[in-house]
């Protein structure tokens, strides 16, 4: 609850940033490779979520707080969140503002093996 609050306030102050830009992405295959089942991916894959960037600045509706950096024209977003066991888990989201898709996979801890994940596109605002 406290993170979801915190969330929220976050998202609305980069809200008003002249330079922010709003990715409203719509998750269009999730893999449940690497998972127990499908419903275990798409928990961490949502059906659509929202990411507001600022700089190297990212913020999600769903992912929380993360970073954004921009080369060879794609911006890789990265989010870390907690998983189980005490452990932290990285979202790595590729978005092609081309095609206005988005690639996302997961970094298991200790970057042991990569979750292929989910892709999908993404309205720019």
């Amino acid at each position: 609850m406290i993170k979801t609050a915190l969330t929220a306030a976050a998202f609305s102050l980069l809200a008003s940033a002249a330079s922010a830009e709003l990715l409203t992405c719509k998750t269009t295959q999730v893999s449940k490779s690497g998972f127990v089942n499908l419903a275990a991916a798409q928990s961490w894959f949502p059906e659509e979520f929202k990411i507001r960037i600022s700089g190297e600045e990212a913020v999600s509706d769903f992912y929380g707080q993360g970073t954004a950096k921009n080369k060879s024209g794609r911006t890789y977003i990265t989010f870390v969140l907690a998983s189980s066991k005490n452990t932290k888990t990285k979202v790595k989201l590729t978005f092609i503002p081309k095609t206005a898709k988005f690639v996302g996979r997961l970094n298991s801890p200790g970057n042991y093996a990569q979750t292929p994940g989910a892709s999908g596109s993404c309205t720019v605002s």
